[in-house]
């Protein structure tokens, strides 16, 4: 008896805070903190996203994200390269 564990894609709009964000290698790398969109233009621009111990805030563009399903954004990049990433400062 196989379950389909397969999660079915979901809007940006269904993203919320504390959403597991994963690498394309399947490395966890940390959360959502923040959506960045502007809804009423219908316009998502990417997510702010906690990583690692120190919890540090890294801003993912919208190109780079890969995946969104229920619960879980996949980046298009590898778990090494998380730190590449600019911070909000930046």
């Amino acid at each position: 008896m196989d379950e389909d564990t397969t999660a079915e894609p979901v809007s940006w709009y269904a993203i919320e805070p504390g959403w597991k964000v994963i690498t394309l290698d399947g490395a966890p790398v940390g959360s959502v903190d923040e959506v960045q969109s502007d809804e009423e233009l219908d316009i998502f621009h990417g997510l702010s996203v906690r990583v690692g111990i120190g919890r540090l805030p890294r801003e993912v563009p919208s190109e780079l994200v890969s995946a969104i399903e229920e619960g879980t954004i996949t980046v298009a990049i590898l778990a090494d390269e998380i730190g590449t990433l600019p911070s909000p400062a930046d």
